[in-house]
């Protein structure tokens, strides 16, 4: 799930976490936040990737 879709069904993503790692909802939601900011920001940090590659 990209962040647009992950972001929309936030709370099923949350009460899977919960269910999966007997967290609490609320703390899976912040978790899921968390996922989201990290995505956001992981993106934009890729469009300013500059310099060698080595494949």
């Amino acid at each position: 799930m990209w962040p647009p879709l992950l972001e929309q069904r936030k709370g099923e993503a949350a009460h899977i976490i919960a269910q999966e790692s007997a967290k609490p909802v609320r703390a899976a939601l912040e978790e899921t936040n968390r996922t989201i900011q990290t995505c956001k920001f992981s993106s934009e940090e890729a469009k300013r990737i500059h310099g060698k590659m080595l494949c």
